[in-house]
């Protein structure tokens, strides 16, 4: 029967701990087979439910009442609790330190985080969505009247076209007088929308904002350019470019003849030129040139160039695709050249340069990258670069030189002899090898200075990031050459050389002893062999 299915229940819901309060209903459960049982109840049954059914809606309502009481409080007790939490937030922010700290290291503090968490230099349009400026007024209307905060100008003419004019009042407007630095970009960001180049061809993106640049140039310091523009290539009247200091041209082969009058310029990054003479600038007080991955450049031409900076002291050309050849006669000198990097087939340069005054050279070219398909090149082109560049110096280069950089693959006892036979005045040397050879450069090397201790007898630091110490034999090598190093004599100036890795737990133990001579040996692997505060090495920087 139905009345022996149904079971008794009470439910009891306590609303005060204190005083016992609480909300109770009583009711009769229905087992699901009695629902499922097609047969209807009776009579008597059907009674004792209808009266059942009226008492727990009764219950229901009793328990919406109770509820919507106990939410209002509930919502009460949530209200001053934000409240109490903001009171105590806003007392602890009145003592706290950073209060205490001067306006000029909040002001680096801000700075800092922007720059970090954007990665790029604080700019008006970034900064001011930036969380920092949504703690309170104060740090807000700091950053806004800060002018130097304001002075790097980046913007993405193709992007931010639509408002790159009211963005650039705002900088302009908020660094007052100081000198900006202006950098026009065209790599996609990721904050910024993504658009199709070719919807760019028909116009010019920064046609809004030129008149606006152009107003400002007497306090360009850094001006950076990667997109193409008539609006600033050619213009009625010389524009004075006071402070100009860096310039730096991206991808337009075209001619730019606003930087004639520019009496500080001092560094030059041309990218993709085809020839930089077309270019009008003060090429005789530039100190600080870069060129890379230009167009069918021809090396008459750049020679021809690097003749009239007779003030340049760095030096890197960055040519990875094309043979240069020079005219017969056809020189350059460089009197205060003191850094020089080359970069693929832009070594073949250095055979008609004459740089008396020479400190430091990084020669760089890795085999299979990067390179032409119809262009043959040595993957010891940065050995044979460094020959060539005695043809012309072999007197003065081995008593200034004291920093090389070579990446290459050789092995062989008389090209290491003949090659530092030139170079003896080396005090810090690094070697890359990307070879799978069993056989490394680096270690053909040591065992060279081993045998003849002369050579680079002015060693104090020694770099083999690509050198890996996988056996014994490695190992061995590597003591005798420290042993030798370390003793009195010609060559007891090495202080340290850093390597690859050491693979083997029990080289790691004899490397670890070995610094006990006096001569600190470290490597990227294992982690505890590291040089203190060293990172891990980039070897794509060698690239």
């Amino acid at each position: 029967m139905l009345a022996d299915q149904l079971q008794a229940h009470r439910h009891v819901t306590t609303l005060c701990t204190k005083c016992g309060h609480a909300i109770t209903s009583a009711t009769f459960s229905v087992p699901i087979e009695a629902i499922r049982n097609p047969d209807f109840p009776t009579m008597e049954n059907a009674g004792v439910i209808q009266q059942n059914i009226l008492l727990e809606e009764a219950a229901v309502a009793t328990y919406a009442q109770t509820i919507r009481v106990t939410r209002k409080i509930l919502k009460d007790l949530l209200r001053e609790k934000k409240t109490l939490i903001t009171h105590l937030t806003r007392k602890r922010a009145l003592i706290a330190p950073i209060r205490r700290l001067p306006t000029e290291i909040m002001l680096i503090i801000l700075k800092m985080s922007v720059a970090d968490t954007y990665d790029r230099k604080a700019g008006a349009f970034r900064i001011l969505n930036h969380p920092v400026l949504q703690v309170c007024r104060f740090w807000r209307n700091l950053v806004l009247d800060t002018p130097q905060l304001w002075t790097h100008i980046r913007i993405y003419p193709k992007y931010d076209y639509f408002y790159q004019e009211e963005m650039l009042k705002a900088y302009l407007q908020r660094s007052r007088t100081l000198p900006i630095d202006l950098y026009l970009l065209s790599n996609e960001d990721t904050m910024h929308l993504r658009v199709d180049d070719d919807d760019f061809y028909i116009w010019d993106p920064l046609s809004e904002g030129a008149e606006l640049l152009l107003s400002c140039a007497h306090r360009w310091r850094t001006f950076q350019i990667e997109v193409p523009t008539e609006s600033l290539r050619e213009t009625s009247e010389p524009v004075n470019l006071p402070l100009l200091e860096a310039l730096f041209l991206h991808s337009d082969t075209r001619r730019f003849s606003l930087f004639k009058h520019c009496p500080a310029l001092s560094s030059v990054y041309l990218c993709g030129a085809v020839d930089p003479l077309r270019h009008n600038l003060p090429w005789a007080q530039i100190t600080d040139l870069e060129i890379a991955e230009p167009f069918d450049i021809f090396m008459d031409n750049l020679l021809k160039l690097l003749s009239t900076c007779q003030f340049l002291r760095r030096l890197a050309l960055f040519v990875p695709k094309w043979e240069l050849h020079a005219s017969q006669g056809n020189i350059a000198i460089l009197p205060a050249l003191e850094y020089l990097e080359v970069h693929g087939s832009a070594g073949g340069l250095l055979k008609w340069l004459i740089v008396p005054n020479l400190r430091e050279i990084k020669t760089v070219h890795v085999p299979g990258r990067h390179v032409h398909p119809h262009t043959t090149m040595s993957p010891n082109a940065g050995y044979n670069a460094l020959l060539d560049l005695t043809t012309l110096n072999d007197a003065t280069i081995g008593d200034n030189l004291t920093t090389l950089s070579l990446v290459t693959t050789i092995c062989a006892n008389r090209e290491w002899t003949k090659l530092f036979t030139h170079y003896a005045g080396v005090s810090r040397l690094c070697i890359v090898d990307f070879s799978d050879r069993t056989e490394s450069a680096g270690l053909s090397l040591l065992e060279i200075l081993v045998a003849h201790p002369e050579l680079l007898s002015h060693l104090t630091r020694l770099d083999f990031p690509t050198m890996c110490i996988a056996s014994p034999d490695d190992q061995q090598v590597l003591e005798d050459f420290i042993k030798q190093r370390a003793s009195t004599g010609s060559g007891g100036k090495l202080k340290e050389i850093n390597m690859g890795a050491v693979e083997r737990k029990d080289l790691v133990d004899r490397i670890l002893r070995l610094r006990e001579q006096g001569i600190c040996v470290y490597t990227q692997e294992p982690p505890d062999l590291r040089r203190p505060g060293a990172i891990e090495e980039d070897i794509d920087l060698y690239d």
